[in-house]
């Protein structure tokens, strides 16, 4: 049970709260909320595997594995094979992806603005401090892998 004054209360209405915002404003851009999120993996780690981009998102291979066909279908995303090793594949941004990440991402800064638009610079700097310590500590990492 969550209680109503728990953090678990507020870090679920948050994350409701982001994903209705994000969901809303992607539907408007005829790309899904899941593919945006993929996109940002590869903008800023271009070259990664299927396999460590599941990872990243915490997501099983078989979801990749479809978002990565629309997304190759769509034209925002193709497939190199890793100049080490032959059997490995790395996934990069076409210029349309690029740009399409670049469209999306508005929205991410969008919704951090509307996040901390009541509070000031030193409680925005001290919830972020937070918010690292809790999801860099051992027993929160340890159900990720």
């Amino acid at each position: 049970m969550i209680l109503d004054n728990s953090l678990n209360h507020y870090f679920f209405q948050l994350y409701k709260k982001n994903m209705q915002f994000l969901q809303q404003k992607t539907n408007e851009e005829d790309i899904a909320l899941g593919q945006v999120l993929c996109l940002h993996e590869i903008y800023i780690n271009e070259g990664l595997s299927q396999g460590a981009l599941a990872s990243k998102l915490t997501v099983d291979g078989a979801t990749i594995t479809r978002a990565m066909k629309v997304m190759m279908e769509k034209g925002y995303v193709h497939r190199e094979r890793n100049a080490i090793d032959r059997r490995a594949y790395g996934i990069y941004l076409t210029e349309k992806g690029r740009n399409e990440y670049e469209n999306v991402s508005k929205y991410f800064l969008e919704l951090e603005n509307n996040l901390c638009e009541v509070l000031t610079d030193m409680e925005k700097m001290a919830l972020l401090h937070l918010l690292e310590k809790i999801c860099s500590s051992p027993k929160m990492n340890q159900f990720l892998d």
